[in-house]
């Protein structure tokens, strides 16, 4: 009898749940759009918390002048951001955010393009960013990822060398200096967007780059000995940026990457040694920008575009087996090219942030979903603390004392303790009990 009771119940628990991933996964997506005053050009953008007060911000590359635009979340001081500018070097393109001083700082890593040269600015511990320490390179620098390339606990900046088609690595000593290394892998022709991770599942990072102008993805496979092994995959249209991400939830690195030319993203799977195409959906027209999350709570990855020409977002929700929704588009700033996604309002739901390329704005779109409630949810509800006044001390416990199926408090309170002032009317001194 019990055993049927429990099958049955397991049943409907099984139904429920089925049926809450259902509603989640095709609940479609609501946003509230803001602006902020910023720089015109942005091409890309990065979020992280700069002033470390607890509340996400971000900051554009710009073109228009080129600098670096910074916008520091007001957070519980009012909502919105406030921005501020740092010059750098000609055409900032792609930008990345790391500690790469080991300080629990954010620093920023920026790609410049015309100016050959990568801009490096390093996190204050009072907010800010130091004076950008700019590094000069060769081959039109375009994509930039910070990662620990070489697993020795220390942050490196890699980025792709658009004209000659190659990547080139700096190994970072974890105070902020950086060491070019000597050889520069070679890649698929004008390579653009460019990430990190481990494809074969060997414990070592490996780097995907994103061809321009050739469709194929380039897979650098790296070896114990740190060495790099170059395997092309091809793919249906020339990618321009890319994302990494366990879309279809079997344990391997999946990568998704979009294409400016074509107005698509490519969805390549991992089979645990290398990586395979599967799967093409079409985005607005001229998507520059990328970024994966689960901005629907239904605990798979979805995919965001920046879509230029139409100034717009696209937003592909992640369903089984690593499928995704056709686009849902969103409208945002003139340009709307580089999307970063974070919690910035602080309500537990994802938003996006845009970087414009042909606005003096960016664009926040902060999720206004009403998601259905999860079946392991919480409610926080405080009773009482450890607490410790002048001579004296009082202990809240919770627990069933009764053994009636509902929680108790007990309040243990010492002579000297002048919580005693409360209106709870027990005497000061052993323990009692409120049910």
């Amino acid at each position: 009898m019990k055993s049927a009771r429990f099958a049955a119940v397991l049943a409907a628990t099984v139904l429920d749940t089925v049926a809450l991933a259902s509603i989640a996964s095709a609940q479609s997506l609501t946003v509230a759009r803001d602006d902020y005053p910023s720089s015109l050009g942005a091409r890309g953008i990065v979020a992280a918390d700069f002033n470390r007060d607890g509340w996400m911000d971000y900051a554009t590359a710009n073109e228009g002048p080129s600098g670096l635009s910074v916008l520091l979340n007001r957070g519980p001081a009012g909502r919105g951001f406030a921005a501020s500018f740092i010059p750098l070097s000609g055409g900032p393109f792609d930008v990345a955010a790391g500690d790469l001083n080991k300080d629990a700082i954010p620093d920023v890593a920026v790609a410049n393009a015309d100016a050959n040269t990568i801009d490096i600015l390093f996190g204050r511990a009072a907010g800010g960013f130091t004076t950008p320490w700019r590094i000069s390179t060769a081959g039109n620098p375009r994509g930039i990822s910070i990662a620990d390339i070489d697993g020795d606990g220390n942050l490196d900046v890699i980025y792709t060398m658009y004209q000659f088609s190659a990547v080139q690595i700096m190994h970072g000593d974890g105070k902020g200096n950086m060491v070019f290394r000597s050889d520069r892998p070679p890649c698929g022709a004008n390579s653009q967007g460019i990430v990190a991770g481990d494809i074969n599942l060997d414990g070592r990072l490996d780097l995907i780059v994103a061809s321009a102008t050739t469709t194929s993805l380039t897979v650098l496979l790296q070896s114990s000995t740190g060495s790099f092994s170059r395997r092309d995959v091809s793919g249906p249209h020339a990618l321009n940026v890319l994302v990494t991400g366990d879309f279809n939830a079997d344990g391997k690195l999946d990568v998704a990457g979009a294409s400016t030319g074509s107005s698509a993203v490519d969805v390549f799977f991992g089979t645990g040694g290398a990586i395979a195409f599967g799967a093409t959906y079409p985005s607005g027209p001229s998507p520059r920008g990328i970024a994966a999350a689960d901005v629907n709570q239904d605990g798979r990855l979805d995919l965001m575009t920046g879509n230029r020409a139409s100034s717009t977002v696209s937003v592909f929700l992640g369903g089984a087996g690593g499928a995704f929704s056709a686009a849902s588009d969103y409208g945002a700033g003139a340009g709307s090219r580089a999307v970063a996604v974070a919690d910035f309002d602080h309500d537990g739901r994802l938003d996006i942030a845009t970087g414009n390329e042909n606005a003096s704005t960016t664009t926040v779109l902060s999720s206004t979903t009403s998601f259905v409630r999860a079946g392991s949810a919480f409610d926080r509800t405080i009773v009482g603390t450890q607490q410790r006044t002048g001579s004296g001390s009082a202990t809240v416990g919770i627990a069933d004392f009764d053994h009636d199926g509902r929680l108790d408090v007990a309040v243990h309170r010492w002579p000297g303790d002048s919580s005693c002032t409360s209106p709870v009317a027990e005497p000061c001194q052993g323990p009692s009990i409120r049910t």
